[in-house]
């Protein structure tokens, strides 16, 4: 047995071997042996011969192609393909099947069963039979895979054409409709043949019993009419042509048979062969299974264990740079902050000094950039870096990130431009604080090595932005030192620097350009380089214009921030309120009307930096860092940042949690409360906001607690990270209390992860701030919280009386509201005396119904007053017609058919009635779409017009009309419960009868209003 060939790419399962069998017999009678084998070769076929003559394998398109054409052009004949093709209809090629199509088939059945089975020798192409009857098929072949000439074609032509010689007739005459030679996309043939000829003898002894009948009638041999005499003949003669014809059938096919048995029994022992070998083939492949399963098993084992060891690895990763990150934030938090404060307090320090305190805060500001740096990488590393998309400008953001550099641009001498070469992109969706960390990285990185010097005296820096190919790039470009060849395929590796020199030159911890490369792949784009040693180098970034071109497990699904509690100190002195009513056609009296202006005053304008100056730290930080850290840390708003001179604390280390200093009399400050296990940030945070706040301190969760309670604060400061209680769980126990739930909170951490904050906004926290922050922006946020808070309070107290004031409104109304109704309801019933209070009844009918199926309250409010309104259209019909006592006319019912339609027309004008509308005008549509006006089918009917035209109906069967009598109750269920699935809903039909199949409803008296009501019930 051949084995399949498994890494050639010839053996791909396209094309059955079965075809081969038919060029290979033709090219062996025209050639040999030898010939065929020199003509493989030739043709690169890599595949043994074994393989390609048996019938059972696959090959691809192109190999059998390669084949066919090689074989036609070493064969010595122009219509090779042809030939090949007509030997399909031989005993060599078809076998003992040729013996049992020519004794039980014909030349239709053989076209029919070999389409049908056409998928188990072609798996590119299908076949289409357009016609096929007894003598002639039209067929269309599509292929998927194009054909280079026009071979395959006549061997496929002559193949089908072959077919009728199986029993002796000539060949069918094919024509080639449609192909792709002549612009079509797929093959048309037509083939037309003869049939065989069917009791040949039983013709011939037909005819020549009928002559001899004539000739002994003629001779007078008969004394028989002339025409029994011939027909007695063609009878007799008939029979033994038919005995004849079936001796031959027989004999022949009992040839076949014979023949075909022998093709059995010969091919017994091949058979045998066949499944001894598949037997020792099966055995060997289970061996070779059990083997590699094993393998497999302990493979699986030891990526197991090793996956396990990696998960560990990376979650004590984590965990490290979770401590690495409080514990590096914290020192740096008191370095940096004390640092602001006083180079914004000592304006008149010695120049030396302003000088030192300069440097320590640029070099502070840049281990907490390279500290951000490698926390953006881990987080990358771990997969838990998230996308915030945002729509927005980049060009303007590009433009204010260049006017930020061009102070430290201009005290190097760099000329640093921004040019927009394709216009502002208005529908950009990205991070905008990913794409700020990439862009800033790369001027950076522009500025550091472009410095001005003998060669260079006018180095310069630009950045462009524009649209290209659908995607928003931008370039920095700089005449700096360039970058050999040699290292621009690894210039975006960790640590990997550029220099020519010790290593050193420049500076800068080699991880920069490797976070922003992994930064601009996390956004699905692309960042390139291209640079010229001595001259300079392009930066260049693509970005995809749209956030839907970044997977889904790449983005922050950041949740709606849940509402801030207001404070509830002065609730009992508040006005309590509560809709006792709620129409959903009301408009929406919840909402407060718009109070006075009383927003604060705008805080002061930041002083810019001056030009030339590196004093500014968030120009610094943006430049020498290269990315920026989480909060801006800027100098703006010196002047009144800090008030007097601050008072002495309590020791910390020796109370924990201090008593409150005295308070001057009149002095009434708010109460702040300090939480952390930092005893230095307390210090430090209690002296900043002790000028204008009574501070109290905490070191961890369960002291701020119980100092809450027993203070209540303003506002709570509170560290995330504490002993005993963190800070996230004193949030909760806060926000879990009705007495502390209205306080305000700002969380400090020194977790610069989004998901942490969105956890903490999510608990309930109003502000969150990362470690190190500046004072001035911290100082800001608490003074804006407990100003928001105020506002709120006010806010509140304000809504409360005004909500009082358009309840009243809303009562008023309504209550003219239902008057309206009520006069509508009395006009209608005043012009047909015959059905006074049939729209109450209907309406307490359909309530009743609307309850028994669970609909809402505003449905149900719907249902009532749909139904006291349904008949409203009857206010324009003539009053002869309603009141008619006997049977209306044709035209006379199209009018009343019309009521619905008025109807509508009536309520349309009333915008808080445009659902009830509705259900008016569709009240007389039936389930099965007979009704009017709009034919209306199923649940295509409004809800509540389904619901009314029940109780509708029953009202009118139950009550006197002026054409009849009331049907009585029993009558009534019975037609409802006939009608059911016709002309109603059948659910609401069921809950009606559950409600009344036994007991009559009972009313109250009519009129009423809305309020005296009463919902009946079965008695």
């Amino acid at each position: 047995m051949t084995p399949v060939p498994t890494q050639s790419s010839d053996a791909v399962p396209e094309l059955s071997c079965r075809p081969l069998k038919c060029m290979f017999l033709s090219f062996r009678k025209l050639k040999g042996e030898a010939a065929l084998v020199k003509a493989l070769a030739d043709a690169g076929v890599t595949l043994p011969l074994s393989y390609l003559e048996n019938e059972s394998n696959w090959i691809s398109f192109s190999l059998s192609q390669r084949i066919l054409d090689a074989l036609s052009e070493q064969s010595g004949v122009t219509d090779f393909p042809r030939r090949a093709g007509l030997t399909l209809a031989t005993p060599e090629v078809l076998g003992f099947a040729y013996s049992a199509l020519k004794a039980f088939g014909n030349v239709k059945l053989c076209y029919a069963q070999t389409l049908q089975r056409s998928t188990s020798f072609n798996k590119i192409g299908t076949f289409h039979i357009v016609e096929l009857d007894a003598n002639h098929l039209v067929l269309e072949y599509r292929s998927t895979l194009p054909e280079p000439n026009n071979r395959f074609s006549q061997f496929r032509i002559a193949q089908f054409q072959s077919f009728p010689s199986i029993w002796g007739l000539p060949l069918a005459r094919a024509t080639e409709e449609r192909s792709p030679a002549r612009g079509d996309d797929f093959w048309r043939y037509r083939f037309e043949w003869q049939n065989r000829p069917v009791f040949r003898d039983t013709l011939i002894g037909m005819v020549t019993g009928a002559a001899s009948g004539f000739f002994l009638q003629n001779a007078e041999f008969l004394d028989l009419p002339m025409m029994i005499a011939a027909g007695s003949g063609a009878l007799i003669g008939g029979a033994l042509g038919a005995l004849l014809d079936s001796r031959r059938e027989l004999r022949a096919r009992d040839s076949l048979l014979a023949r075909q048995n022998a093709d059995l029994v010969a091919s017994v022992p091949s058979l045998t062969q066949r499944f001894e070998e598949i037997s020792e083939l099966n055995r060997t492949l289970e061996e070779k299974v059990d083997v590699r399963t094993s393998e497999l098993a302990s493979a699986r084992d030891k990526l197991q264990a090793a996956l396990a060891k990696a998960v560990a690895l990376d979650r004590a990763k984590t965990v490290f740079f979770t401590n690495i990150s409080h514990e590096l934030r914290t020192p740096l938090t008191l370095i940096l902050a004390p640092l602001e404060t006083a180079m914004a307090e000592w304006q008149e320090a010695p120049k030396d000094i302003k000088g030192q305190l300069q440097l320590m805060h640029r070099n502070g500001v840049r281990l907490l950039d390279n500290i951000n740096q490698l926390l953006d990488l881990s987080r990358l590393d771990a997969g838990r870096a998230r996308l915030k998309i945002d729509e927005f400008d980049p060009g303007e953001l590009l433009r204010s990130l260049v006017e930020a550099s061009g102070g430290l641009a201009r005290q190097r001498g760099i000329d640093l431009r921004f040019e927009n070469t394709g216009g502002e992109v208005r529908r950009f969706q990205a991070d905008r604080d990913k794409l700020e960390k990439i862009a800033l990285n790369l001027i950076g990185n522009a500025l550091k090595f472009s410095r001005k010097s003998e060669e260079r005296p006018h180095p310069w820096v630009v950045v462009r932005c524009g649209i290209e190919g659908g995607r928003f790039v931008f370039h920095v470009s700089d005449s700096g030192i360039g970058i050999p060849q040699d290292q621009l395929g690894t210039i975006f590796e960790r640590f990997s620097q550029v220099s020519g020199g010790d290593g050193r030159e420049f500076g800068g911890s080699g991880i920069g350009l490797a976070l922003a490369k992994e930064l601009v792949e996390f956004h699905m784009g692309t960042i390139s380089v291209s640079s010229i040693e001595g001259v300079g180098s392009t930066f260049t970034v693509r970005l995809p214009l749209s956030g839907e071109a970044i997977p889904d497990d790449r983005l922050d699904r950041r949740r709606a921030r849940k509402d801030v509690i207001v404070d509830r100190r002065n609730e009992e002195e508040r006005i309590k309120f509560q809709t006792v009513f709620r129409d959903p056609h009301e408009v929406d009296v919840a909402k407060p009307l718009p109070l006075p202006d009383r927003r604060s005053p705008p805080p002061p304008a930041r002083t810019p930096p001056p030009p030339n100056s590196l004093e500014t730290p968030a120009e610094v930080a943006r430049l020498n860092g290269a990315v920026t850290p989480p909060l801006a840390l800027s100098v703006a708003a010196r002047a009144d940042a800090l008030g007097p001179d601050t008072t002495e604390i309590l020791d910390a280390e020796s109370q924990p949690i201090s008593d409150p200093p005295p308070v001057m009399p009149g002095e009434d400050r708010p109460t702040l409360l300090l939480a952390d296990d930092n005893l230095d940030m307390l210090g430090f945070l209690s002296r900043l906001l002790q000028r204008e706040y009574r501070v109290l301190t905490a070191p961890d969760g369960e002291a701020a607690l119980r100092v809450v309670r027993r203070e209540h604060p303003a506002l709570v400061v509170s560290d995330i990270m504490m002993p005993r209680m963190d800070g996230y769980q004193l949030l909760q126990q806060l926000r879990g209390n009705e007495d502390t739930a209205h306080i305000p909170v700002i969380l400090l951490t020194a977790k610069n992860e989004l998901g942490q904050k969105i956890h903490g906004l999510d608990e309930g926290a109003d502000d969150y701030l990362s470690k190190p922050f500046n004072f001035l922006e911290f100082k800001a946020r608490v003074r804006q919280l407990l100003r928001n808070r105020e506002l709120e309070r006010q806010l509140a107290e304000k809504n409360d009386y005004l909500a009082k004031l358009n309840f009243d409104l809303v009562l008023s109304k309504k209550e003219v509201f239902l008057q309206t109704i009520e006069a509508i309801t009395f006009a209608l019933e005043a012009k047909d005396t015959y059905t006074h209070g049939h729209s109450y009844r209907v309406s307490v009918l359909a309530a009743s119904l609307a309850r028994e199926l669970k609909l809402s309250e505003v449905e149900i409010e719907r249902v009532r007053l749909s139904a006291l309104l349904h008949d409203v259209g009857k206010i324009g019909i003539r009053e002869g017609i309603l009141n008619k006592p006997g049977r209306l006319t044709g035209e006379e019912y199209a009018e009343i058919q019309a009521h619905p339609e008025i109807g509508g027309r009536i309520l349309d004008g009333i915008s808080d009635l445009k659902e009830v509308t509705r259900c008016v005008r569709y009240h007389h549509e039936s389930w099965d779409g007979t009704g009017y006006p709009g034919k209306l089918t199923g649940k295509e009917i409004p809800l509540e017009s389904r619901v009314i035209a029940v109780a509708d109906t029953y009202d009118a069967m139950t009550s006197d009309r002026a054409y009849r009598k009331g049907l009585g109750h029993a009558r009534a269920i019975h037609e409802i419960r006939e009608y059911a699935g016709r002309q109603f809903d059948p659910e609401m039909a069921r809950a009606f009868l559950r409600l009344y199949e036994e007991r009559a409803p009972v009313f109250p008296s009519f009129p009423s209003a809305f309020s005296a009501w009463a919902v009946p019930g079965p008695r």
